[in-house]
Formats: C-alpha cells, sequence, structure tokens
C-alpha cells in the first residue's frame, strides 16, 4: 500500500511488542548524489546510532515481534509503502490485515520515534550474562517450523522422533554456567554453554551424546545448535540466541495479585503432580501406575466438572515436550479457545514458597506461548502422542473427546478467531 509521508508509514510499527529490527537502511544525500546503506542483525545498532549522529534518513527498515499475542512481521519504506511475511488464507485476512494498519496510520497520536527507541537490538557477548536467571530454553525457530514427524533425535541409541523429545533448564542460578537438559523416555543427554570470543558451543557434560536426523542429515546436537542456536529465556525477559543476546528496554509491569485464583486442595497429594507414573516390571516392560489423588487428575477433574468452561476435549498432553500438563479445547461460535494447564509438585507434604518452583512454572507457562502462534501445529501433535501413547500402553490421552473429534475441530479451526 502507498502512502503521502513515509514518516506516517511508521505508525505501523505501534502496538507490537518486542519488536526486534533485523534490517535497517540508511540514506544520506551528498551533494547531489545519495549514499545508502544497509545493515543487519546486530548492525542494525550501529545504524541506529549512525542515523541520530550523521542525521541520516531511514530508507527501510524490517522487524518481527509480537502483537495481540500475535508473532507479525512488518516492513516499512521511506516511500510509505507497508508491508507483511504474514500469509493470508483468503482475501478476508487480506482486508482485516489492511483495516489494522490504516487505523494506526490514521492516528495522529502516535510517536513514531518513540517505537524506534523501544526496538529491540541484538548485542553481541563475550561471556555469560551476569545476574541472569535462565527460565527456559527452546529450539531454534527452524527446528519449530519443521513437522515434528520429520525430525528424530538419538540419545544413547535410542531414536524417538522430535514430538517425544523435552528440552529444558537444569541449572536456575544468576551465575553458574548455563546447563540443559535433552530428555526422552529412558534416555537423557546434558550439555553446558561455554563462551568463546566470537561464537558459543554447547557442550556435552553427561556420558551420553545427542544426535539429530533432519533433512536427511545425522549430526551431533553441538553441530546442529552451530548453526541453528536455542533460544534461552531469562527471569527480566532477555533473550540469548547463540552470542546475540536481546534485552529489554523497559521493566515489565507488576503481575496482578488479584488475578490469582486459589483452589481446595484437600484429600489431593501435593507431593504427587502426574496422574501417571511409568513403571518398568523385571521382565523390562513398561507400564502406567494410575495415581487418582495427584495435582494432574485433580485439576482434570476440575475441567470435566466444568472450570474453564464446557470443553469439546480435555487431553492429557503430560510428558517431555509436553503443550502443557492438560489442554482444554472448546468451540464457541467462532471462536476456538485454547486452555493450558500447567502442574507442579511440592516437594514437601505442605505448600511452600520456594523461588525455584516458581521459576520452573514461569518457564513452563512461557514456553507454551509459541503454540499461540502454531495453532494449526496443536493438531498433529497431539494425534502423535495418542498414538504414541496408545501403541505402547493402551491408555488413551483423551478425557474428553477422541480422535475424531480433534479431526473436526481441525477441519473448523481454520475458520475459526483463535
Amino acid at each position: 500500500m502507498e502512502l503521502i509521508s513515509g514518516e506516517i508509514a511508521y505508525r505501523s510499527l505501534h502496538g507490537i511488542n518486542r519488536l526486534i529490527l533485523t534490517n535497517l537502511g540508511l540514506l544520506h544525500q551528498i551533494n547531489r548524489s545519495n549514499q545508502f546503506t544497509m545493515h543487519v542483525g546486530t548492525d542494525v545498532k550501529a545504524g541506529l546510532s549512525r542515523a541520530a549522529i550523521d542525521n541520516r534518513k531511514k530508507s527501510n527498515l524490517f522487524g518481527r515481534g509480537y502483537e495481540n499475542g500475535e508473532s507479525v512481521t512488518i516492513g516499512v519504506s521511506h516511500r510509505g509503502r507497508v508491508w507483511s511475511y504474514l500469509k493470508a488464507e483468503d482475501i478476508s485476512e487480506l482486508v482485516a490485515w489492511c483495516h489494522r494498519i490504516g487505523a494506526k496510520l490514521l492516528d495522529d497520536a502516535i510517536s513514531t520515534q518513540w517505537i524506534i527507541e523501544q526496538a529491540l537490538t541484538p548485542e553481541v557477548i563475550t561471556a555469560r550474562p551476569p545476574n541472569l536467571v535462565p527460565l527456559f530454553i527452546e529450539w531454534s525457530v527452524y527446528f519449530l517450523m519443521r513437522s515434528e514427524e520429520a525430525v528424530f533425535v538419538e540419545i544413547g541409541g535410542q531414536l524417538v522422533p522430535f514430538y517425544e523429545v523435552g528440552i529444558e533448564i537444569i541449572s536456575r542460578s544468576d551465575s553458574d554456567p548455563i546447563r540443559f537438559r535433552l530428555t526422552m523416555d529412558s534416555a537423557h543427554a546434558d550439555y553446558e554453554l561455554a563462551f568463546e570470543e566470537n561464537t558459543v558451543s554447547y557442550k556435552p557434560i553427561s556420558n551420553t551424546t545427542a544426535y539429530i536426523t533432519a533433512s536427511s542429515k545425522r549430526r551431533t546436537l553441538t553441530d546442529w545448535f552451530r548453526d541453528e542456536p536455542p533460544q534461552i529465556y531469562f527471569a527480566d525477559t532477555s533473550v540469548l540466541i547463540g552470542n546475540e543476546i536481546l534485552r529489554p528496554k523497559k521493566l515489565r509491569e507488576s503481575f496482578d495479585a488479584s488475578s490469582i485464583e486459589t483452589w481446595n486442595w484437600n484429600g489431593v497429594d501435593l507431593t504427587k503432580e502426574s496422574q501417571y507414573k511409568a513403571e518398568k516390571a523385571e521382565s523390562g516392560a513398561s507400564s502406567l501406575i494410575y495415581r487418582p489423588y495427584s495435582i494432574q487428575r485433580y485439576t482434570i477433574q476440575q475441567m470435566l466438572n466444568g472450570y474453564g468452561g464446557n470443553y469439546d476435549i480435555v487431553f492429557d498432553d503430560d510428558d517431555t515436550n509436553e503443550v502443557a500438563d492438560v489442554v482444554g479445547i472448546r468451540v464457541d461460535d467462532d471462536f476456538l479457545h485454547v486452555h493450558l494447564y500447567h502442574c507442579k509438585y511440592s516437594k514437601s507434604e505442605q505448600a511452600g514458597v520456594r523461588v525455584g518452583d516458581f521459576y520452573e512454572v514461569c518457564g513452563q507457562a512461557q514456553k507454551s506461548v509459541r503454540w499461540r502462534q502454531n495453532v494449526e501445529k496443536l493438531f498433529p501433535h497431539f494425534k502423535s502422542r495418542e498414538m504414541a501413547r496408545q501403541k505402547k500402553y493402551a491408555i488413551s490421552r483423551f478425557e474428553k473427546g477422541e480422535l475424531q473429534k480433534l479431526d473436526e475441530v481441525r477441519r473448523r479451526s481454520r475458520h475459526l478467531y483463535p
């Protein structure tokens, strides 16, 4: 879309949280000729400084961030052009996008200078960032874009599909080395970040090594992460990707304590989290032991009794690489509601106030946010998990609904508002 004023076009960036500028073009008129420079990645920060000092004009910029819970991309040029890599399923989505952008462009109260100043820019670091507690680790966006059934992980000779593997932080400290673990049913591999002059390496610190097979390539996890580094999120919302860190520009708002609901946990064994626990017999065969007084079982019962609404599907996704411990899905008119429930056991019979547990649950909840941007991937994920458990234990993950209902919701989901 073309605009009269390029400066007005920058209003389209308003309302995008955690805006990360990935490309910046600067134009500087010298005599009668124009000098153009392009800044990419960490060089964007230098480009912004140069624009302020040398009075250069922003020719174009491109970035990504989050708006209304959705992952978005946005590009703007000084000639008044606005674009996005958003894929529209039909013309109505394109029209809706144009209406949202148009409302911003007509809003004279929007300050474009503030938007640019608040944008996140990568910073190269050569040592572990001090005084930051890692909350959780996530696979790179390239891994997450692949099909879960097209990637395999091998640890200790055990090969499983990607959807059966978890990745988690194992050292939540503001000073210790950053360590993480890959976990599958009966094996795990531990790694530690090693900061070097120009890069970060991911070194195994256990007796086992993880291998990744994707696109017909089998490589060690260390080799994969050299090209596709994971994302590590810290308690202050900073994000580390390789040797580049993105730091927040403003403090977060305090959480409203009145939003916390309390349940009556009488009769629940607070030391037992999952409703099923895997056990191996002497023959080596595995089975699931049902625990009716567990935290997860109580949560499921609350959902089945109407908490959160009348769900069409209640799904037990508890396991490595889970979306959440329990997922509730329902369709109301034109809206698709997906509610994620995370459970955390107590290390003693009485509930306590442990910062470590709080960090862990916060990390789990934030890690689930990515599914908000990939709702269509929820359905094959649940189907694969259901079939895998049925094959191994002959026990369903569906507490309400079944595969047929899941497929029905999947077919309708593209026409629903998430």
